[in-house]
């Protein structure tokens, strides 16, 4: 009787695991950011998830890294108008992502990259803001 209760158990205890886990972390490198990343949500300060507010119904906002160390952005309106369109450039050093703004009116953006599995990349931003400290978790998928 024993034996069927830990069987169950342990039954019991590997279904109920983190489906993300079983998504394999990719080596955090420039060739595994490369392509299109639409963005999903964030968490600040250790709150509840967000989800991105995508405006169009039928395109997603992405960042899309390029081989040549661009980065675009592109944004959609509610009548699915691309209306943001922003190319800076983009450096990765270890897990530092460093994005340069082309406009000086844009500060420099610094991230560390936490994961990267084939469909998922998370960020972490640290921001100063008027109410003080942010720790931003920023997470995007490749669909």
């Amino acid at each position: 009787m024993k034996k069927v209760f830990i069987f169950l158990a342990i039954l019991i205890l590997s279904c109920n695991s983190d489906d993300n886990s079983m998504a394999s972390e990719l080596q955090i490198n420039k060739q595994n950011l490369l392509g299109k990343w639409y963005n999903k949500g964030s968490i600040t300060n250790g709150g509840s998830f967000v989800n991105y507010n995508h405006n169009c119904t039928t395109s997603k906002d992405f960042q899309e890294f390029l081989v040549n160390d661009v980065i675009n952005y592109k944004g959609f309106n509610s009548s699915c108008d691309n209306n943001l369109i922003y190319t800076n450039l983009w450096y990765l050093s270890d897990n530092q992502l460093t994005i340069d703004n082309f406009d000086p009116a844009f500060q420099t953006q610094f991230y560390t990259v936490l994961k990267i599995t084939n469909d998922e990349l998370k960020l972490k931003q640290i921001v100063n803001t008027s109410n003080g400290v942010e720790n931003r978790e920023i997470y995007f998928t490749r669909n």
